[in-house]
């Protein structure tokens, strides 16, 4: 199991940009991100299974029996926040939030046996992910004027249309899953091979300005 907890933000009743020199070129960013790349493996294949696949005839068992068993959980908490009594103010304000999966499982059973030959394998992958940015009730955020480009999709452009803002709040949640099983039996009488893959996926993505109503009334 692996468990991430990723926060960035601004505290309570901070003041940021609030003297006299403050220019119109200054900007704030508040940016966190948690990203998560894993490759996991179970499995058991026997010796006889090997050589029956490069064609050597090894002495088979009268029966035999396999498994393979995986199981991956993460848990994934990711939160950019500018706190309720914060004074700011800046040309261009951004509070983004990112969780990032890249997960790859495998599991595989294989077996040979003379008369009967039962193999199985079965990969669990548990998904937990809640990635916030938010501006809280409370919060003063002045934007001074003209706008500036954000490249939300990463092409290196800036839309003139969809891109353009002096303030940004935006959570994004990434999740490539893979999640491979398979089971081989080999047998002169009776080859059983059975396998499955389970995903249990669970996302909250939230951008909000104000209240955080979710759960309630809605965002």
């Amino acid at each position: 199991s692996l468990t991430n907890t990723t926060n960035a933000g601004i505290d309570a009743n901070a003041q940021i940009n609030q003297n006299s020199t403050h220019t119109a070129e200054q900007g704030v960013r508040v940016s966190a991100r948690t990203e998560v790349e894993t490759v996991n493996m179970s499995g058991i294949l026997s010796l006889n299974s090997l050589a029956a696949m490069v064609g050597i005839a090894p002495v088979a068992a009268t029966g035999g029996v396999g498994g393979a068993f995986l199981y991956v959980n993460y848990t994934k908490t990711t939160t950019a926040l500018i706190a309720s009594g914060v004074q700011l103010r800046a040309e261009q304000l951004l509070v983004t939030a990112d969780t990032i999966t890249k997960n790859l499982s495998i599991a595989v059973s294989g077996g040979r046996a003379g008369g009967c030959s039962v193999n199985g394998s079965i990969s669990i992958l548990v998904t937990n992910n809640t990635t916030t940015a938010a501006i809280d009730d409370g919060a003063t955020v002045r934007s001074d004027t003209g706008l500036a480009g954000v490249d939300e999709n990463g092409d290196k452009t800036v839309d003139p249309v969809t891109e353009m803002s002096n303030i940004y709040v935006h959570a994004n949640d990434y999740s490539h899953i893979y999640n491979i099983v398979g089971a081989v039996s080999i047998a002169e009488e009776v080859g059983v091979g059975i396998s499955a893959a389970i995903n249990v996926m669970t996302r909250t993505t939230r951008s909000y300005i104000g209240n955080d109503e979710a759960g309630t009334d809605g965002p």
